[in-house]
């Protein structure tokens, strides 16, 4: 899902940066669904023809942001078929959108007490206990997640974010690299990398990445907040005057 990133970096680098990345903190994770739920589910479905599909309910409100409405559907689900793994997973989700982080981590752990190989909790635990404030149990159930499904690029970014911000750039660079090696076009891995590279001083690299990714004037405006971050204000001030040149280009406001 498309969004607009932050970096919890200087506020004043923050405030500078237009477009950058994130933990991809999806509020809805359908794609990371096992084989083996999706099969349940439409076990499920055959078996009930005339029922309503709670979980397709739930995906849905849950794509609009209508967690609370979504839980609903999950209760109904939860009393009426069998895809408990999954359905206490989307219950975790949909409390971890409404900014209830315990709530959610209680039922990230009810999916992995049924199912401990369960990669998508992991991942879920991951971005849940981060909000909280636990970087190491967000790195073991990041690293938990990736060592069971390893194909997932998010979580490889998810990991590779909490190492940017951990300030582990070599290490946060090789799976970065990881996740675009499975997905190329996942933006928000590739804003990652740009990132994590202009902080080493990979300036060119970090360039190209922007380039590669926004247009121009979002580019240059992203690689002046590198080095805002990095304390270059000469080299800052001229990325940011190339953001404005192509603004006025294009006859917008810088």
């Amino acid at each position: 899902m498309a969004c607009f990133y932050r970096l919890a970096f200087a506020a004043a680098w923050t405030a500078a940066l237009v477009a950058v990345g994130c933990a991809g903190n999806s509020t809805f994770e359908r794609q990371h669904q096992s084989a083996a739920a999706q099969q349940a589910e439409q076990r499920a479905e055959k078996s009930r023809p005339n029922a309503p599909n709670h979980l397709a309910l739930a995906r849905q409100l849950m794509e609009k942001a209508f967690y609370q409405v979504a839980l609903v559907q999950l209760e109904m689900a939860r009393d009426k078929g069998p895809e408990q793994v999954e359905t206490y997973h989307l219950m975790g989700l949909c409390h971890r959108g409404l900014n209830q982080p315990k709530q959610a981590v209680a039922y990230f752990f009810k999916a992995l007490e049924m199912d401990d190989r369960y990669a998508p909790a992991y991942n879920g635990m991951g971005l849940t206990v981060q909000m909280m404030g636990d970087r190491t149990l967000a790195y073991r159930s990041f690293r938990k997640a990736i060592a069971l499904d390893p194909a997932q690029a998010d979580f490889h970014n998810n990991l590779g974010y909490l190492l940017l911000q951990d300030q582990r750039h070599a290490e946060a660079e090789a799976v970065l690299r990881d996740a675009l090696a499975i997905d190329p076009k996942l933006v928000v891995a590739r804003n990652n990398l740009a990132i994590c590279l202009g902080l080493q001083g990979k300036d060119r690299q970090a360039m190209e990445i922007l380039l590669a990714t926004h247009p121009p004037a979002t580019a240059f405006r992203n690689m002046s907040a590198i080095y805002h971050r990095r304390g270059d204000t000469v080299k800052a001030s001229a990325m940011q005057q190339k953001a404005d040149e192509h603004d006025n280009r294009e006859g917008k406001q810088p």
